[in-house]
């Protein structure tokens, strides 16, 4: 069975890469252009979204069709369709469905690959409407590490907005390349992974070992945020006991050792740019800089202060 990983690597180079590489960003529209024409038509009225999301997100429409609410709009993603949804716009996935709207296919359920975009990288994950209720089923998320993805995200959006002599051209470009950062960045998130995993040795059971890769899985997806180990233990579907021993086994480290050694990681990778090392802090989950700075000394052996002078030299 393929991972999540191994699925979106399949969809970008074998769908998305295409279809951009054909139509350039003629697909992606911005929630201003949204016609009346791209819209389900309500059967029953309801209340529209009002979730401000806090960063920039693209989707892609993958199959099938179904409303996602943007900009209070219930726009119709279909195959091969693109947003871009800029950071403080309206937005949600489960406000409307395929059955209240005469203009949609109930028998097409939509499935959409989305990109959310930190300073620090890209959150992946699929979502798809359900016809037989009133919800939608998202995978679990995972995050590429590249701050470069960020900067392109904001060209993008320019080139969009402003629309300049040659802006399709030099669209077509910057999201072939964001793109294209996503199918290199997943070596970066699962170097670590892979470098753990190899110290591990065999579960007695195949659940167990689920456990510990839904654990995992967690870790990668939301170090960037402020969990704990009883947060760990619930998306393990395990007691916070029995995860330290089976993760300790599995991994040769404690669960707090392995989110300590992700956060680093992705930290490394932020202390290459410009950002203060209080926000390097923040963005891989840590509030207080000065224990962000101990926990990195420790696994790196230097400060973040020496590392960033070592490798900017």
């Amino acid at each position: 069975m393929k991972t999540l990983r191994q699925t979106v690597r399949d969809v970008i180079s074998e769908r998305v890469l295409p279809w951009i590489e054909r139509d350039g960003i003629s697909r992606m529209i911005l929630p201003e252009e949204i016609t009346h024409e791209d819209c389900a038509r309500p059967i029953k009225c309801r209340q529209l979204c009002d979730m401000r999301h806090h960063e920039h997100e693209i989707g892609i429409g993958l199959a099938g069709e179904g409303p996602y609410c943007i900009d209070n709009k219930r726009y119709i993603f279909k195959p091969g369709r693109m947003v871009f949804v800029p950071a403080g716009t309206l937005h949600t996935c489960d406000q409307a469905h395929s059955l209240l709207a005469e203009n949609v296919d109930p028998g097409r359920p939509s499935s959409v690959l989305w990109l959310t975009i930190y300073p620090f990288g890209v959150r992946v994950q699929f979502s798809r409407i359900l016809v037989e209720s009133d919800s939608m089923e998202s995978t679990q998320s995972y995050m590429l590490l590249d701050w470069h993805m960020s900067r392109l995200a904001n060209w993008l959006l320019e080139e969009l907005r402003l629309k300049p002599h040659n802006y399709a051209r030099v669209g077509r470009c910057i999201l072939m390349e964001l793109m294209e950062r996503c199918l290199r960045a997943e070596a970066t998130v699962d170097a670590l992974d892979i470098r753990t995993r190899s110290k591990s040795v065999k579960s007695d059971t195949e659940q167990s070992t689920a456990r510990i890769h839904n654990a995992q899985d967690f870790i990668h997806s939301n170090y960037h945020m402020s969990i704990g180990l009883d947060d760990i233990a619930a998306a393990a579907g395990i007691s916070i006991n029995h995860l330290g021993r089976q993760f300790k086994v599995a991994t040769g480290m404690t669960p707090i050792h392995y989110l300590q050694n992700v956060r680093m990681e992705a930290a490394r990778e932020l202390l290459l740019t410009d950002l203060k090392i209080a926000e390097v802090a923040h963005l891989v989950g840590i509030e207080d800089p000065y224990y962000f700075s101990r926990v990195f000394r420790r696994i790196n052996g230097f400060s973040p202060l020496a590392y960033r002078k070592n490798r900017t030299v």
